[in-house]
């Protein structure tokens, strides 16, 4: 019996068979082919590369949140496998192996009836997959045994650079100060300089 599967490779890269894993990378661009890509943030604070590895694993996370993510009361080991596959650290993310060895490790453990329970309909599957809070309604003791799997909140630097970087031309400015940044310590502190500007002038704003 033969098997067959298709795949399409329109906008696949091909890495040298030599290349360690920390030399694939492309450039930030390259993230906004494809279908859905731009639901993903790995690129959207200026940086001028990217994990493409990560950034897959983060579109499975994606595409994976928008119909199960409110499952975790009837499974709760989706939250923290869904977590860890949308982490916006893609340094902790899971790869593509840790993700699926933690669902063959945590499925078996689920019980007959919660495998046979069907989840209500109707539920509303549109809430950001970011902002979501998928361990609502879980057990103390689950989150407090899980909690280093549980993505932490988006933090104010990084909402202010998405927000800046919605400009091409801040996002342009944005891209060659993290290149900088990347190699020398001059870069890091003009762009803390940026940030910190900027947040004192939201602040003055709000007031």
């Amino acid at each position: 019996m033969l098997t067959y599967g298709y795949i399409d490779y329109n906008i696949a890269v091909m890495f040298p068979r030599s290349a360690s894993l920390s030399e694939c990378r492309l450039p930030y661009w390259k993230s906004w082919d494809g279908t859905n890509n731009w639901w993903l943030y790995d690129t959207a604070q200026g940086e001028h590369d990217y994990d493409p590895f990560a950034f897959d694993v983060a579109l499975l996370g994606f595409h994976l949140c928008e119909s199960f993510q409110h499952l975790p009361p009837y499974a709760p080991f989706v939250a923290p496998l869904l977590d860890m596959m949308v982490h916006q650290d893609t340094k902790k993310r899971f790869t593509a192996r840790e993700a699926l060895q933690f669902f063959d490790d945590m499925y078996p453990q689920l019980s007959e009836a919660e495998l046979e329970f069907a989840p209500p309909q109707g539920w509303n599957l549109s809430h950001p997959y970011e902002t979501f809070d998928r361990w609502q309604d879980l057990p103390l003791d689950f989150v407090q045994r899980w909690a280093c799997y549980r993505k932490p909140p988006i933090p104010w630097s990084t909402k202010v650079l998405r927000y800046l970087c919605r400009y091409r031309w801040v996002h342009y400015v944005v891209v060659r100060v993290r290149r900088f940044h990347s190699g020398f310590k001059f870069g890091a502190l003009l762009l803390d300089g940026m940030l910190r500007f900027f947040q004192g002038a939201c602040l003055q704003g709000s007031g």
